[in-house]
């Protein structure tokens, strides 16, 4: 992207995204956990923790990382041929457990859980540091893990017919 930016002038943005959730998300064990976890507890079925449970990732809701994107190229004289982390920031971050417990609070149900090896190259801690698309856009988070995870939840159940299959 820098390339074309440095070459052509073409007005290119990098973003290093972390974890993105929300509403009409398919998610698998693999990409999408936090939308995974709650389609595996909706649904009944048994969830594998690859490790203690206990990593860490930020979060950010779908809402506010589309809003990022259109500041960003709201914006492009200032942030055109930069590259910005987009994530939930450190008041963003949950655990996978603490991601159950709060399935479990607000639906009333938790899944099996086993637990199995860490997987090669998982990281025990992520967490992006927003501070420059901050100070460059005036870009923060507006929606909360647990108010995001709520909605998550509103949408999957309202849907659920979707991943009964």
């Amino acid at each position: 992207m820098s390339y074309y930016y440095h070459t052509y002038s073409l007005p290119t943005i990098r973003a290093r995204m972390s974890c993105i959730y929300g509403d009409r998300q398919f998610g698998s064990e693999d990409q999408g956990w936090l939308a995974w976890f709650v389609i595996r507890t909706l649904t009944g079925n048994p969830i594998t923790i690859y490790g203690d449970g206990k990593q860490v990732r930020d979060a950010l809701f779908v809402t506010d990382h589309n809003r990022a994107f259109e500041m960003l190229a709201d914006k492009k004289n200032i942030s055109a041929g930069k590259a910005f982390c987009l994530g939930g920031g450190a008041e963003n971050t949950i655990s996978l457990l603490e991601l159950l417990d709060l399935i479990e609070k607000v639906t009333g149900k938790r899944s099996d859980i086993s637990f199995s090896n860490w997987r090669l190259g998982d990281q025990k801690v992520f967490v992006t540091d927003n501070l420059k698309i901050k100070e460059t856009i005036g870009w923060s988070p507006e929606i909360s893990v647990e108010e995001g995870v709520k909605k998550l939840i509103e949408w999957t159940e309202k849907n659920i017919n979707l991943f009964n299959n």
